[in-house]
């Protein structure tokens, strides 16, 4: 194989919605405990129930935040054993090593052959495509 080859895996949308709303979820926590903060230092001791709410809505976002981090990484393992089968099928060449998330690799992917040479596989992600092409 000689020239790119693209493909895609429909649990790349997901993945990158889940990363999303935890990352929304994340600042809706924090801006929930500031405001929070102020209310306790700025106003009077009757404006309680406005500072549990706060407080409340804060604990809620931070647990759901926590719930789609959970569900972000078993993403991450489903995307790394799909690649890794498409990998091989449009390559011919065995897998990569398994501790490689291609999520996070940046330019290249070094794969063994059977005959114990190194090959280098160009690996370009966007969004949700992945481009990969001999280097």
């Amino acid at each position: 194989m000689d020239s790119p080859e693209s493909f895609t895996f429909p649990e790349m949308g997901t993945y990158w919605r889940f990363t999303l709303v935890r990352k929304i979820l994340s600042v809706s926590m924090a801006c929930a405990y500031f405001a929070g903060e102020l209310i306790t230092r700025y106003t009077r001791a009757s404006d309680f129930w406005v500072l549990a709410g706060f407080l409340a809505y804060g604990a809620a976002a931070g647990i759901t935040a926590l719930a789609y981090y959970g569900r972000v990484n078993k993403m991450r393992g489903v995307i790394n054993q799909k690649f890794a089968i498409q990998f091989m099928f449009r390559t011919g060449y065995p897998p990569y090593p398994e501790d490689v998330d291609v999520l996070e690799v940046k330019k290249t992917v070094a794969v063994r052959k059977d005959d114990g040479a190194v090959q280098l596989w160009r690996v370009k992600r966007k969004r949700d495509m992945f481009i990969i092409s001999p280097a």
